[in-house]
Order: structure tokens, then sequence, then C-alpha cells
């Protein structure tokens, strides 16, 4: 494909002083192919380029992103956040000299870019500028002080002390009058002293003596229980702003790509890995006959799993499935596509062939090759089946079937009403599409499936 027309719009966003400096910068981009036609729901590969003084100046800072497009041809990506290819985003100096964004592309989601444009960044993006060297402003005013809480409930009464010692005894009372006398005997002569005579009764209870003094103060009785807890008190002001405590560490992924059997070795500091792994694409059948129509091949198989560092040996065989070949002019079958691996922590079958055709007569219909499935995967998923191919002789109609799509590759499209080969299916594990042979007698080959691939990002 020629190079990609994108037009792009950038977004900086300036955050408040204190906060913490968003390093990234949002961008966007409408992508069409060659004729204007936008690439619409497809993966695709932008290396984003920060060049310094000139548009051909140095490369200071590059990173890749792998994102789909929306229905709209339309795709979003935030710079400073994808895969580091060389630099450091949060150590770019705004302040210095003039800067340039590159955008490079690959439509199909790969590595093989080609240079869309070079822009001039015609202001520094302040919060980045300020997140190298601008430093805080002084602290605001101290708030105005909350008013006061409500007082606490009463604490429980602690029990009562001991008895105090007893006064002393009030004052003896006044004796009571005495009764009246009696008349007087006639004088008799001196007896004999008589006994003494009963008490007579007691007089009338005096009024109380003063009160004698208090007596010593008993003990202090023991601790009574702690009452509840008040209402918090007012907020006090706040202090003043501490020093900036040292930044983050941030873990930054590379990526590499397998589009062939190999070996991947596990690189020092290595904290975990996510890992895709894609099969091969059916072979659509091939044709052999009068206006006959081949099915397509069923799309590879997607496995996706996060394994971390400690459960990975030194190294990881990596298996890549080749894409199975369509079936030749003779009418055979197409082939599988081959199943993909990266070790036994991850893999995915390939699609199988589409059924070829024998000589065309009356109406048949021939089933489609059946998608691949992926295995082992924290996320796994199926490969889309091929379309049957369809023909019927008194019309002279042949319709091939479409190839199934993949997760990351899309199936090919098959042949309608014309007499032709089927077309090879879309990276990566797209199957292939049938063929169509209309009166010719020569028949016709189905479309080879595409290869798979194995992707480790590598977190560190």
């Amino acid at each position: 494909m020629k190079p990609l027309f994108m037009i792009s719009l950038c977004l900086i966003s300036v955050m408040n002083i204190y906060a913490q400096v968003p390093q990234s910068m949002s961008f966007q981009a409408v992508i069409r192919d060659v004729n204007g036609k936008l690439v619409n729901n497809q993966l695709v590969s932008v290396r984003a380029s920060i060049v310094q003084d000139s548009a051909n100046g140095q490369v200071i800072y590059n990173e890749i992103h792998h994102e789909h497009t929306n229905a709209n041809g339309l795709v979003t990506l935030k710079i400073g956040q994808g895969i580091l290819v060389n630099g450091s985003f949060e150590e770019i100096p705004w302040e210095l000299g003039v800067f340039y964004l590159r955008t490079e592309t690959d439509p199909n989601g790969g590595i093989n870019f080609s240079i869309s444009g070079t822009n001039q960044l015609l202001s520094v993006p302040y919060a980045l500028y300020a997140g190298n060297g601008g430093s805080p402003g002084p602290p605001g005013p101290e708030g105005p002080q909350g008013e006061q809480g409500s007082q606490g409930p009463q604490g429980i009464q602690g029990p009562q002390g001991p008895q105090g010692l007893n006064g002393e005894d009030g004052a003896q009372g006044p004796e009571g009058p005495e009764g009246p006398e009696g008349p007087a005997g006639p004088q008799g002569p001196a007896g004999p002293q008589g006994p003494t005579g009963s008490q007579g009764p007691a007089g009338p209870q005096g009024p109380p003596g003063l009160n004698g003094q208090d007596g010593a103060p008993g003990p202090e009785g023991p601790q009574g229980p702690e009452g509840p807890q008040g209402p918090e008190g007012p907020q006090g002001p706040e202090g003043p702003q501490g020093p900036e405590g040292p930044p983050g560490s941030t873990i930054v992924p590379t990526m590499e790509v397998f589009t062939s059997d190999d070996t991947w070795s596990k690189p020092t500091n290595l904290l975990y890995v996510i890992v895709e792994v894609v099969s091969g694409g059916g072979g659509a059948g091939g044709v052999n006959g009068l206006a006959c129509g081949a099915a397509g091949g069923g799309g590879g198989g997607y496995s996706k799993r996060i394994i971390p560092a400690s459960s990975l040996g030194s190294s990881v065989s990596v298996i890549v499935g080749d894409g199975g070949a369509g079936g030749t002019n003779q009418g055979s079958d197409g082939e599988d596509g081959g199943n993909s691996s990266f070790g036994s922590f991850c893999s995915a079958t390939g699609g199988g062939g589409g059924t070829g055709t024998g000589l065309g007569g009356g109406s048949s219909f021939w089933i489609g090759g059946i998608g691949g499935v992926g295995q082992q995967g924290d996320i796994s998923i199926a490969g889309g089946d091929g379309v049957g191919g369809w023909f019927t002789s008194g019309d002279h109609l042949g319709i091939g079937g479409n190839g199934g799509d993949s997760f990351l590759g899309q199936g090919a499209p098959g042949i309608v009403f014309i007499t032709t080969e089927g077309i090879n299916g879309k990276q990566f594990g797209g199957g292939g599409g049938g063929g169509v042979d209309i009166y010719t007698g020569n028949g016709n080959k189905g479309g080879d499936g595409a290869p798979g691939v194995v992707i480790v990002y590598e977190y560190y």
C-alpha cells in the first residue's frame, strides 16, 4: 500500500501547579488510503517521533502504538504512553529550541512503517515545560477558624466515699419541772429511813444541742469510669506545603514481534510479559469444473496471556504457524493453517482449509473451513469460519466463499461471478478466499491463508 494521508489534532491539558504533571499528549488522526477511502475498523501501527530544531533534525524520542481505527477511520493515541523505542518523554527539554512531531504508519498493524508527515509543535506544552523545572507559587492565606463543637455529655458519677467519724455529743438539755406538792399531813414521828423510791418519769426531751464539728474527711473513693468521647474539635489551620517527593517509578514496555519460528530470550530486570499468539489462516478450496465457486478458509485462533517473570526460564521456544495453501485447480481442499505457540504458556490452532469442488452440475454448496481456537490464554478468541462456495450451472453463476477473520487479520473476500483464482488472506491469520471458474473448464486455485504471529510485550 502507498503512504497514507493522515489528518491529526494534538490536545494538551494543563493541570494545577500542585498536581502531578501528565507526561503525555493526546493525538488523533483520520486514516485514508491512496484512493481517499477511509481505513476503518482495522488494527494499524503508528510510530511517533519528537524531532528537535528542524523537520529533519535529531530524533530525541520515539515510540510505537498498535491501535484500532473506528468506523470513521479515526485513531486516538496518547503520545508519551506508547511502547518505548528510544529516549525519555519526561526528559524532553521543551524549553530549548523548536520541536516537530513526525508520524509513520503501517496500515496492516505491523512494523513496515511509511512516513506520513512531520508538523511543527507551534507552542510549548505548558504543563510539560512546568514539569521540567517550573516551581510552585507561595501557599495561599490561612482559612478562617471553624466553629467550636458542642460540649460533650457529663461523665458518669463516681461511687460515694465511706462514712465520716461521728461528731461529739450535744450538751444536756434542762431538767423538766417538778410536779405539784400534795397537802402536808400531820407531822408524825420521824420514822426510820425508808428505801429510796423509784425513779420518777423522765421529763420531756430538751431541744437538740448545737451540731458538733464535722468529722475528718474520709479517704477519696476510686476513680469512676471514663465518660464517652466528646465531639471532635474544630479543624486547625492547614500547615505549609511540604517538599516535593521523589518521582515515582514507571513501567516501560518493549515489544518483540515474531513472524517465523525462533527463540525468545529472557532479559534482565524483567517484571512480566504479555504475549499475543495468532495461528495461520486456512487456505480456500480449489475449483475444478464449470460455473463453480470454492469455499473460503477459516481464520486463525487467538490467545493472550500475562506471564510473571518468575514463571519463565532463560528462554522460550516460539512457533509461528504458516498460512494454509489454497487448493489447486484440480478441485482439491485448501490446507489447514499452522499452529502458533509461546512455549507451553500460550497457543492457538490454525484455521481449517475450505472444501474443494468437483465438476459442476445442478446447484451445490461447499462447506467453508472451521476457524482455529486459542488455548491456555487469559483471553482466547476463535477465528471466524470460512463461508461456503456456491454455484448453479443453469444460470452460469459461481460465488467463492469469504475467508474467516482472525483477531489480528482479515479474511479475504470470495470471487463473485468472474473466472479468477481466490485472494490470499490478510495478516495476521486471515483465511483465504474462494475462487471461481465459469465455463472455462480449466479450474482455479484457492486463496492462501495468511501466516500467524507471536508478539511479546516486555515490562520492566
